[in-house]
Protein backbone atom coordinates (compact mmCIF):
# COMPACT_ATOMS: atom_id res chain seq x y z
CA UNK A 1 0.00 0.00 0.00
CA UNK A 2 2.90 2.44 0.77
CA UNK A 3 4.19 1.75 -2.68
CA UNK A 4 0.82 3.09 -3.92
CA UNK A 5 0.90 6.41 -2.21
CA UNK A 6 1.27 9.32 -3.31
CA UNK A 7 4.82 10.83 -3.37
CA UNK A 8 3.66 13.91 -1.33
CA UNK A 9 2.12 11.58 1.48
CA UNK A 10 5.41 9.79 0.96
CA UNK A 11 7.41 13.07 1.73
CA UNK A 12 4.64 14.65 4.17
CA UNK A 13 4.03 11.98 6.55
CA UNK A 14 8.12 11.01 7.59
CA UNK A 15 8.45 15.09 8.18
CA UNK A 16 5.47 15.64 9.98
CA UNK A 17 6.10 12.29 12.42
CA UNK A 18 9.50 13.49 12.55
CA UNK A 19 8.28 17.16 13.71
CA UNK A 20 6.33 15.38 16.25
CA UNK A 21 8.84 13.46 18.10
CA UNK A 22 10.68 16.34 18.10
CA UNK A 23 8.29 18.51 19.48
CA UNK A 24 7.55 15.95 22.06
CA UNK A 25 10.89 14.83 22.78
CA UNK A 26 11.82 18.92 22.90
CA UNK A 27 8.80 19.46 25.03
CA UNK A 28 10.00 16.63 27.44
CA UNK A 29 13.55 18.22 28.06
CA UNK A 30 12.24 21.60 28.22
CA UNK A 31 9.73 20.71 30.84
CA UNK A 32 12.35 18.74 32.94
CA UNK A 33 14.93 21.50 32.72
CA UNK A 34 11.70 24.16 34.35
CA UNK A 35 10.86 21.71 36.62
CA UNK A 36 14.57 21.20 37.69
CA UNK A 37 14.98 25.15 37.67
CA UNK A 38 11.94 25.01 39.75
CA UNK A 39 12.63 22.75 42.73
CA UNK A 40 16.35 24.33 42.74
CA UNK A 41 14.19 27.72 43.29
CA UNK A 42 12.62 26.47 45.62
CA UNK A 43 14.95 24.86 47.34
CA UNK A 44 17.10 27.95 47.65
CA UNK A 45 13.94 29.76 49.09
CA UNK A 46 13.57 27.02 51.63
CA UNK A 47 17.12 27.07 52.70
CA UNK A 48 17.18 30.51 53.20
CA UNK A 49 14.10 31.15 55.01
CA UNK A 50 15.32 28.26 57.08
CA UNK A 51 18.74 29.92 57.62
CA UNK A 52 16.63 33.33 58.11
CA UNK A 53 14.52 31.43 61.12
CA UNK A 54 17.94 29.71 62.49
CA UNK A 55 18.92 33.45 63.05
CA UNK A 56 16.02 35.11 64.27
CA UNK A 57 16.36 32.08 66.83
CA UNK A 58 19.95 32.29 68.01
CA UNK A 59 19.54 36.27 67.83
CA UNK A 60 17.92 35.77 71.48
CA UNK A 61 19.86 34.27 74.36
CA UNK A 62 16.83 33.73 76.74
CA UNK A 63 15.11 30.80 76.81
CA UNK A 64 12.49 29.38 73.84
CA UNK A 65 9.51 30.18 75.64
CA UNK A 66 10.38 33.38 76.30
CA UNK A 67 12.05 34.57 72.76
CA UNK A 68 11.36 37.88 71.87
CA UNK A 69 10.06 37.43 68.25
CA UNK A 70 12.12 39.71 65.44
CA UNK A 71 9.83 41.06 62.18
CA UNK A 72 11.71 38.64 60.45
CA UNK A 73 10.37 35.95 62.62
CA UNK A 74 6.73 37.18 63.02
CA UNK A 75 6.50 36.94 59.13
CA UNK A 76 7.51 33.27 58.72
CA UNK A 77 5.48 32.56 61.46
CA UNK A 78 2.15 33.70 60.34
CA UNK A 79 3.01 32.61 56.22
CA UNK A 80 0.30 30.51 55.53
CA UNK A 81 2.47 29.17 52.94
CA UNK A 82 5.56 28.28 55.07
CA UNK A 83 5.36 25.99 58.21
CA UNK A 84 8.32 25.22 60.65
CA UNK A 85 8.81 23.45 63.93
CA UNK A 86 11.58 23.19 66.14
CA UNK A 87 11.91 19.63 68.18
CA UNK A 88 14.23 18.84 71.05
CA UNK A 89 16.64 15.70 70.96
CA UNK A 90 14.38 14.21 72.71
CA UNK A 91 11.67 14.22 70.04
CA UNK A 92 9.48 16.98 72.35
CA UNK A 93 8.47 20.14 70.21
CA UNK A 94 9.59 22.95 71.26
CA UNK A 95 7.81 25.54 68.79
CA UNK A 96 5.66 25.31 66.22
CA UNK A 97 4.38 27.71 63.45
CA UNK A 98 0.67 29.28 63.03
CA UNK A 99 0.57 30.26 59.31
CA UNK A 100 -0.98 27.45 57.44
CA UNK A 101 -4.70 26.06 58.21
CA UNK A 102 -4.60 24.10 61.34
CA UNK A 103 -5.59 20.93 59.38
CA UNK A 104 -2.62 21.18 57.24
CA UNK A 105 -0.67 22.08 60.39
CA UNK A 106 -2.11 18.45 61.89
CA UNK A 107 -0.73 16.75 58.68
CA UNK A 108 2.49 18.58 58.78
CA UNK A 109 2.98 17.46 62.39
CA UNK A 110 1.89 13.86 61.57
CA UNK A 111 4.32 13.95 59.13
CA UNK A 112 7.50 15.02 61.05
CA UNK A 113 6.60 12.66 63.79
CA UNK A 114 7.07 10.20 61.28
CA UNK A 115 10.96 8.59 60.63
CA UNK A 116 13.24 11.08 60.62
CA UNK A 117 14.65 12.36 57.05
CA UNK A 118 18.45 12.67 55.89
CA UNK A 119 19.67 16.47 57.30
CA UNK A 120 19.43 19.08 54.44
CA UNK A 121 18.25 17.03 52.05
CA UNK A 122 14.87 18.85 50.13
CA UNK A 123 11.92 16.37 50.14
CA UNK A 124 8.04 16.42 48.83
CA UNK A 125 5.01 15.00 50.40
CA UNK A 126 1.40 15.42 49.55
CA UNK A 127 -0.88 16.72 51.94
CA UNK A 128 -5.03 17.07 50.94
CA UNK A 129 -4.05 17.68 47.23
CA UNK A 130 -1.45 20.08 48.08
CA UNK A 131 2.26 19.47 47.29
CA UNK A 132 4.65 20.71 50.48
CA UNK A 133 8.79 20.80 50.27
CA UNK A 134 10.42 19.91 53.09
CA UNK A 135 14.06 19.79 54.99
CA UNK A 136 15.28 18.94 58.09
CA UNK A 137 18.46 21.06 59.45
CA UNK A 138 20.22 20.65 62.58
CA UNK A 139 20.77 24.04 64.92
CA UNK A 140 22.48 25.00 68.40
CA UNK A 141 20.18 27.18 71.08
CA UNK A 142 21.13 28.87 72.53
CA UNK A 143 24.89 29.70 71.31
CA UNK A 144 28.01 27.47 70.46
CA UNK A 145 29.36 27.34 74.01
CA UNK A 146 26.25 26.20 75.77
CA UNK A 147 23.52 25.11 73.54
CA UNK A 148 22.01 21.65 72.46
CA UNK A 149 21.40 20.62 69.45
CA UNK A 150 18.10 21.10 68.16
CA UNK A 151 16.13 20.15 64.32
CA UNK A 152 14.44 22.66 62.36
CA UNK A 153 11.53 21.01 60.74
CA UNK A 154 10.35 23.54 57.81
CA UNK A 155 7.92 23.02 55.12
CA UNK A 156 7.07 25.28 51.80
CA UNK A 157 3.79 24.84 50.16
CA UNK A 158 4.87 24.39 46.11
CA UNK A 159 1.19 23.94 45.16
CA UNK A 160 0.99 27.63 43.33
CA UNK A 161 4.48 26.75 41.62
CA UNK A 162 3.38 23.01 40.34
CA UNK A 163 0.26 24.54 39.28
CA UNK A 164 2.16 27.66 37.34
CA UNK A 165 4.35 24.37 36.09
CA UNK A 166 1.58 23.05 34.77
CA UNK A 167 0.01 26.14 33.07
CA UNK A 168 3.51 26.05 31.19
CA UNK A 169 2.98 22.93 30.56
CA UNK A 170 -0.32 23.15 29.01
CA UNK A 171 1.00 26.46 26.67
CA UNK A 172 3.90 24.12 25.63
CA UNK A 173 1.44 20.85 24.81
CA UNK A 174 -0.78 23.69 22.58
CA UNK A 175 1.70 25.69 21.10
CA UNK A 176 3.30 22.44 19.90
CA UNK A 177 0.26 21.18 18.40
CA UNK A 178 -0.45 24.35 16.70
CA UNK A 179 3.19 24.31 15.57
CA UNK A 180 2.93 20.63 15.08
CA UNK A 181 -0.49 21.58 12.47
CA UNK A 182 0.87 24.72 10.89
CA UNK A 183 4.10 22.99 9.99
CA UNK A 184 2.17 19.85 8.91
CA UNK A 185 0.00 22.30 6.41
CA UNK A 186 3.29 24.40 5.48
CA UNK A 187 5.22 20.86 4.53
CA UNK A 188 2.10 19.65 2.83
CA UNK A 189 1.78 22.70 0.43
CA UNK A 190 5.07 22.24 -0.09
CA UNK A 191 5.40 19.47 -1.52
CA UNK A 192 2.40 19.75 -3.24
CA UNK A 193 3.83 23.04 -5.20
CA UNK A 194 7.15 21.25 -5.59
CA UNK A 195 5.68 17.72 -7.26
CA UNK A 196 2.71 19.50 -9.04
CA UNK A 197 4.78 19.80 -12.64
CA UNK A 198 5.71 16.16 -11.99
CA UNK A 199 1.93 15.41 -12.02
CA UNK A 200 1.51 17.59 -15.01
CA UNK A 201 4.23 15.98 -16.43
CA UNK A 202 2.75 12.43 -15.31
CA UNK A 203 -0.33 13.48 -16.69
CA UNK A 204 1.09 14.85 -20.16
CA UNK A 205 2.75 11.52 -20.50
CA UNK A 206 -0.54 9.85 -21.08
CA UNK A 207 -1.62 11.97 -23.69
CA UNK A 208 1.54 11.13 -25.94
CA UNK A 209 -0.14 9.00 -29.29
CA UNK A 210 1.84 6.38 -30.07
CA UNK A 211 1.73 6.39 -33.54
CA UNK A 212 3.15 9.59 -33.71
CA UNK A 213 4.92 10.02 -30.39
CA UNK A 214 4.79 14.85 -29.88
CA UNK A 215 6.27 15.81 -26.55
CA UNK A 216 5.09 19.41 -25.99
CA UNK A 217 5.49 20.40 -22.28
CA UNK A 218 5.30 24.35 -21.90
CA UNK A 219 5.74 24.22 -17.92
CA UNK A 220 9.27 25.61 -16.79
CA UNK A 221 10.99 23.30 -14.25
CA UNK A 222 11.33 24.86 -10.59
CA UNK A 223 14.22 22.58 -9.44
CA UNK A 224 17.60 20.75 -10.64
CA UNK A 225 15.48 17.58 -10.32
CA UNK A 226 13.16 18.83 -12.68
CA UNK A 227 15.52 20.07 -14.62
CA UNK A 228 16.99 16.77 -15.07
CA UNK A 229 13.98 14.72 -15.57
CA UNK A 230 12.68 16.81 -18.06
CA UNK A 231 16.12 17.23 -20.11
CA UNK A 232 16.03 13.72 -19.97
CA UNK A 233 12.78 12.91 -21.08
CA UNK A 234 13.33 15.62 -24.21
CA UNK A 235 16.71 13.88 -24.99
CA UNK A 236 14.99 10.21 -24.76
CA UNK A 237 11.81 11.53 -27.04
CA UNK A 238 13.89 13.08 -29.30
CA UNK A 239 16.42 10.16 -29.75
CA UNK A 240 12.77 8.04 -30.24
CA UNK A 241 11.48 10.60 -33.03
CA UNK A 242 14.53 10.19 -34.63
CA UNK A 243 14.56 6.26 -34.66
CA UNK A 244 11.30 6.88 -35.91
CA UNK A 245 12.33 9.07 -38.93
CA UNK A 246 14.79 6.38 -39.45
CA UNK A 247 12.53 3.38 -39.51
CA UNK A 248 10.28 5.49 -42.02
CA UNK A 249 13.25 6.53 -43.89
CA UNK A 250 14.16 2.68 -44.10
CA UNK A 251 10.67 1.50 -45.08
CA UNK A 252 10.22 4.18 -48.04
CA UNK A 253 13.68 3.63 -49.37
CA UNK A 254 13.36 -0.13 -49.56
CA UNK A 255 9.94 0.28 -50.95
CA UNK A 256 11.48 2.90 -53.58
CA UNK A 257 14.07 0.43 -54.40
CA UNK A 258 12.59 -2.87 -54.55
CA UNK A 259 9.74 -1.15 -56.41
CA UNK A 260 11.91 -0.41 -59.46
CA UNK A 261 13.39 -3.78 -59.72
CA UNK A 262 10.08 -5.18 -59.47
CA UNK A 263 8.09 -3.01 -61.77
CA UNK A 264 11.42 -3.61 -64.35
CA UNK A 265 10.74 -7.68 -63.63
CA UNK A 266 7.01 -6.89 -64.56
CA UNK A 267 7.27 -4.90 -67.49
CA UNK A 268 9.84 -8.40 -68.96
CA UNK A 269 7.07 -10.67 -68.39
CA UNK A 270 4.68 -8.68 -69.76
CA UNK A 271 6.79 -8.43 -72.91
CA UNK A 272 7.73 -12.49 -72.76
CA UNK A 273 3.94 -12.92 -72.88
CA UNK A 274 2.85 -10.52 -74.95
CA UNK A 275 3.73 -12.31 -78.23
CA UNK A 276 5.85 -15.07 -79.43
CA UNK A 277 9.75 -14.20 -79.55
CA UNK A 278 12.99 -15.66 -80.75
CA UNK A 279 15.28 -17.71 -78.81
CA UNK A 280 17.65 -14.85 -78.67
CA UNK A 281 15.26 -12.28 -77.66
CA UNK A 282 14.55 -14.42 -74.86
CA UNK A 283 17.77 -14.95 -73.88
CA UNK A 284 18.13 -11.15 -73.36
CA UNK A 285 14.87 -10.63 -70.97
CA UNK A 286 16.16 -13.58 -69.07
CA UNK A 287 19.99 -11.84 -68.24
CA UNK A 288 18.05 -8.53 -67.68
CA UNK A 289 15.74 -10.36 -65.38
CA UNK A 290 18.86 -12.34 -63.86
CA UNK A 291 20.22 -8.91 -63.04
CA UNK A 292 17.36 -7.58 -61.50
CA UNK A 293 16.63 -10.72 -59.62
CA UNK A 294 20.51 -10.15 -58.42
CA UNK A 295 20.08 -6.47 -57.62
CA UNK A 296 16.96 -7.45 -55.65
CA UNK A 297 18.83 -10.15 -53.86
CA UNK A 298 21.90 -8.01 -53.21
CA UNK A 299 19.03 -5.37 -51.51
CA UNK A 300 17.37 -8.00 -49.12
CA UNK A 301 21.13 -9.12 -48.60
CA UNK A 302 21.95 -5.52 -47.34
CA UNK A 303 19.08 -5.07 -45.27
CA UNK A 304 19.53 -8.78 -43.71
CA UNK A 305 23.10 -7.36 -42.94
CA UNK A 306 21.58 -4.60 -41.00
CA UNK A 307 19.09 -6.70 -38.45
CA UNK A 308 22.44 -9.23 -38.24
CA UNK A 309 24.21 -6.46 -36.52
CA UNK A 310 21.23 -5.30 -34.57
CA UNK A 311 20.78 -8.81 -33.20
CA UNK A 312 25.05 -8.91 -32.56
CA UNK A 313 24.67 -5.93 -30.01
CA UNK A 314 26.63 -8.57 -27.40
CA UNK A 315 28.98 -10.11 -29.70
CA UNK A 316 31.28 -13.15 -28.88
CA UNK A 317 34.68 -12.40 -30.09
CA UNK A 318 36.65 -14.80 -32.60
CA UNK A 319 40.51 -14.47 -32.47
CA UNK A 320 41.21 -14.88 -36.62
CA UNK A 321 43.51 -14.00 -39.18
CA UNK A 322 42.46 -11.20 -41.03
CA UNK A 323 44.52 -12.14 -43.90
CA UNK A 324 41.26 -15.06 -44.80
CA UNK A 325 38.31 -12.32 -44.37
CA UNK A 326 40.05 -10.10 -46.92
CA UNK A 327 41.12 -12.91 -49.12
CA UNK A 328 37.87 -14.02 -49.25
CA UNK A 329 36.24 -10.83 -50.10
CA UNK A 330 38.45 -10.01 -52.94
CA UNK A 331 37.90 -13.67 -54.07
CA UNK A 332 34.07 -12.99 -54.48
CA UNK A 333 33.92 -9.54 -55.60
CA UNK A 334 37.02 -10.33 -58.37
CA UNK A 335 34.59 -11.79 -61.44
CA UNK A 336 32.64 -9.04 -61.01
CA UNK A 337 35.56 -6.38 -61.05
CA UNK A 338 37.19 -8.12 -64.06
CA UNK A 339 33.49 -7.93 -66.01
CA UNK A 340 34.07 -3.40 -65.33
CA UNK A 341 37.40 -3.64 -66.30
CA UNK A 342 38.52 -2.93 -62.98
CA UNK A 343 41.96 -4.73 -61.06
CA UNK A 344 41.48 -5.58 -57.55
CA UNK A 345 45.32 -5.17 -56.62
CA UNK A 346 45.97 -7.09 -53.75
CA UNK A 347 49.18 -8.31 -52.14
CA UNK A 348 48.13 -10.77 -48.69
CA UNK A 349 51.11 -10.06 -46.02
CA UNK A 350 53.43 -13.59 -45.37
CA UNK A 351 52.81 -13.35 -41.69
CA UNK A 352 49.26 -13.99 -39.90
CA UNK A 353 47.39 -10.69 -38.46
CA UNK A 354 44.44 -11.64 -35.62
CA UNK A 355 42.18 -9.96 -34.19
CA UNK A 356 39.40 -10.05 -32.12
CA UNK A 357 36.04 -10.00 -34.25
CA UNK A 358 32.64 -11.79 -35.37
CA UNK A 359 34.23 -13.29 -38.45
CA UNK A 360 30.90 -13.08 -40.21
CA UNK A 361 30.61 -9.31 -39.64
CA UNK A 362 33.76 -8.14 -40.26
CA UNK A 363 33.47 -9.89 -44.02
CA UNK A 364 30.39 -8.04 -44.52
CA UNK A 365 31.88 -4.75 -43.47
CA UNK A 366 34.63 -5.28 -45.61
CA UNK A 367 32.54 -6.61 -48.80
CA UNK A 368 30.51 -3.64 -48.35
CA UNK A 369 33.64 -1.21 -48.96
CA UNK A 370 35.04 -2.76 -51.67
CA UNK A 371 31.73 -3.56 -53.53
CA UNK A 372 31.46 0.58 -53.35
CA UNK A 373 35.13 1.01 -54.73
CA UNK A 374 34.54 -1.20 -57.79
CA UNK A 375 30.63 0.33 -57.93
CA UNK A 376 32.26 3.99 -58.09
CA UNK A 377 35.54 3.44 -60.05
CA UNK A 378 35.71 3.61 -63.55
CA UNK A 379 36.68 1.05 -66.47
CA UNK A 380 40.12 0.58 -66.81
CA UNK A 381 41.02 1.53 -63.36
CA UNK A 382 42.09 -0.20 -60.11
CA UNK A 383 41.16 -0.88 -56.88
CA UNK A 384 43.81 -0.77 -54.39
CA UNK A 385 43.93 -2.98 -51.06
CA UNK A 386 46.57 -2.86 -48.07
CA UNK A 387 46.35 -4.90 -44.98
CA UNK A 388 49.68 -3.70 -42.63
CA UNK A 389 50.13 -3.75 -39.17
CA UNK A 390 51.65 -1.28 -37.29
CA UNK A 391 55.67 -0.60 -36.22
CA UNK A 392 54.44 -1.59 -32.29
CA UNK A 393 51.89 -4.42 -33.31
CA UNK A 394 49.40 -2.84 -31.50
CA UNK A 395 46.94 -2.12 -34.55
CA UNK A 396 46.28 -3.69 -37.94
CA UNK A 397 45.26 -1.27 -40.59
CA UNK A 398 43.13 -2.08 -43.79
CA UNK A 399 43.33 0.75 -46.89
CA UNK A 400 41.36 -0.05 -49.84
CA UNK A 401 41.81 3.28 -52.32
CA UNK A 402 39.70 3.78 -55.42
CA UNK A 403 40.01 5.72 -58.47
CA UNK A 404 36.38 6.63 -58.58
CA UNK A 405 34.59 10.26 -59.04
CA UNK A 406 35.37 10.99 -55.14
CA UNK A 407 33.02 13.19 -52.80
CA UNK A 408 32.87 16.78 -51.56
CA UNK A 409 33.09 17.40 -47.65
CA UNK A 410 29.12 17.69 -47.38
CA UNK A 411 29.22 14.34 -49.06
CA UNK A 412 31.68 12.96 -46.57
CA UNK A 413 29.36 14.44 -43.95
CA UNK A 414 26.93 12.73 -44.46
CA UNK A 415 28.54 8.98 -44.74
CA UNK A 416 27.03 6.08 -42.60
CA UNK A 417 23.43 7.69 -42.76
CA UNK A 418 21.08 4.77 -43.97
CA UNK A 419 20.12 4.85 -47.95
CA UNK A 420 22.41 8.40 -48.03
CA UNK A 421 23.86 8.23 -51.83
CA UNK A 422 25.93 11.74 -53.02
CA UNK A 423 23.87 12.93 -55.75
CA UNK A 424 26.92 11.76 -58.45
CA UNK A 425 26.03 8.24 -57.52
CA UNK A 426 22.03 8.31 -58.60
CA UNK A 427 22.56 7.13 -61.94
CA UNK A 428 24.29 3.66 -60.14
CA UNK A 429 21.35 1.00 -59.94
CA UNK A 430 23.48 -1.42 -57.84
CA UNK A 431 23.29 1.43 -54.87
CA UNK A 432 20.99 1.48 -52.69
CA UNK A 433 22.88 3.71 -50.00
CA UNK A 434 22.96 0.97 -47.51
CA UNK A 435 26.52 -0.35 -47.89
CA UNK A 436 29.14 2.07 -46.16
CA UNK A 437 26.30 2.44 -43.48
CA UNK A 438 26.15 -1.03 -42.34
CA UNK A 439 30.27 -0.98 -42.95
CA UNK A 440 30.49 1.66 -40.29
CA UNK A 441 28.30 0.28 -37.74
CA UNK A 442 29.87 -2.99 -37.90
CA UNK A 443 32.89 -1.30 -37.45
CA UNK A 444 32.22 1.12 -34.80
CA UNK A 445 31.41 -2.31 -32.90
CA UNK A 446 34.31 -3.46 -33.13
CA UNK A 447 35.85 -0.16 -31.84
CA UNK A 448 37.66 0.18 -34.87
CA UNK A 449 38.92 3.65 -36.11
CA UNK A 450 37.41 4.77 -39.79
CA UNK A 451 38.76 7.58 -41.83
CA UNK A 452 37.55 8.49 -45.18
CA UNK A 453 39.98 10.53 -47.28
CA UNK A 454 38.15 11.96 -50.63
CA UNK A 455 37.80 15.18 -52.87
CA UNK A 456 35.83 15.44 -56.12
CA UNK A 457 37.58 13.55 -59.11
CA UNK A 458 40.53 12.43 -56.99
CA UNK A 459 39.34 8.98 -55.73
CA UNK A 460 38.35 7.71 -52.32
CA UNK A 461 41.05 6.22 -49.54
CA UNK A 462 39.11 4.83 -46.84
CA UNK A 463 41.68 3.27 -43.78
CA UNK A 464 40.11 0.96 -40.75
CA UNK A 465 42.36 0.51 -37.80
CA UNK A 466 41.61 -2.67 -35.58
CA UNK A 467 42.96 -3.53 -32.52
CA UNK A 468 45.75 -6.18 -33.27
CA UNK A 469 46.08 -9.57 -30.42
CA UNK A 470 48.82 -12.00 -30.86
CA UNK A 471 48.40 -15.89 -30.27
CA UNK A 472 49.72 -15.32 -26.64
CA UNK A 473 47.15 -13.14 -25.88
CA UNK A 474 44.29 -15.72 -26.39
Amino acid sequence: MWNKSSLPLKITLPLVLMQILGLICGGWILMSKIDAARLNELDELLIGQTELITESLIHNAEQPDFLERSEFFKEFEKDPSLYFEIVRPDGSILYTSSGPDPAFREELQRFFQGPNLALNKPYDVDIKDQTWRTVYTQIRYPNEQQAETLTLKTAMDETVSIEELDSIRTLIIVGGGLLSILTTIATAAIVLLSTVNLRLFAKNLRLIDPENPKWSFPVRAHSAEEILLFTSFDTMMQEMLKARQIQKLFLANASHELKTPVAGMLAALEVVLARERSPESYQAICRDLLRTVRDMKRLTGALLDTSLLDGHKNMALQTIDFRSVVQRVIDRWSKHAADKAIILDWTPPSSPLWLAAHPELLDVAVSNLVDNAIKYSGANSSVGIELKSSSDGKTLALVIKDQGMGMDAATQARLGEIFYRADVARSHRDSFGLGFANAKRILESHKAKIKVDSAVGMGTRITIELSQVHPAQT
